[in-house]
């Protein structure tokens, strides 16, 4: 049987199960856990060091749809993966707003043809909802 891992929910280090403190980034992990809501976990998932983790954080924001996420997902645009990148592009289109507009167009133009790609996938979301909301 695996062992469970533990990570910061801050760095996504990983630590010891009982870990209240973070050794790397200092985080009072035992506060971020009582304190932290769902979309703030999800928003500190986007730095896991783990591609899975992050990648399924990013789609999960964008099931969510809360606007507040945007910033977050637009960073993973600019710095991030490629592939994490072309994610954030598809989960900001589901979240909507003049903001996403404005992002998906900038991918237009970014340096990975993967994300230009979902960018333009993410333009067609945007026109099928606009025609269902019609």
């Amino acid at each position: 049987m695996e062992k469970i891992r533990y990570f910061c929910p801050n760095c996504w280090e990983e630590v010891l199960k009982d870990t209240k403190i973070c050794p790397y980034c200092g985080a009072d992990i035992e506060k971020m856990e009582r304190e932290g809501t769902y979309l703030d976990k999800l928003i500190n998932a986007l730095k896991s060091n783990d591609y899975f983790t992050a990648r399924s954080a990013v789609y999960i924001l964008g099931e969510i749809g809360d606007p507040k996420a945007i910033d977050a997902l637009s960073i993973c645009i600019e710095e991030g993966d490629p592939y994490i990148a072309a994610e954030a592009v598809i989960a900001i289109a589901k979240i909507k707003g003049v903001r996403a507009l404005d992002l998906i167009e900038k991918a237009k133009g970014h340096q990975y043809v993967t994300v230009r790609r979902a960018a333009f996938e993410a333009e067609k979301i945007l026109k099928n909802r606009e025609g269902e909301e019609s």
